[in-house]
């Protein structure tokens, strides 16, 4: 028994469905970040501001953990 529910694209609802036809390869993490749509959605942009922030692979990946 998995200790996290995970959200498979085709269950999702329409808004998690289109954050996840943005991501294409939807990996497990994401799967279960998509129980709060509000969640995943803020994670994604996250992601995407620091990748396009021109910054050291190793701060952009301590900024991750943080």
């Amino acid at each position: 028994m998995p200790r996290f529910e995970y959200v498979e694209p085709e269950e999702a609802d329409a808004f998690t469905r289109k954050l996840f036809d943005q991501v294409g390869m939807v990996p497990n993490l994401y799967c279960i970040m998509a129980n709060s749509s509000t969640v995943f959605d803020g994670f994604l942009k996250l992601t995407r501001c620091l990748e396009a922030a021109r910054l050291d692979k190793k701060l952009r990946e301590m900024v991750y953990l943080l």
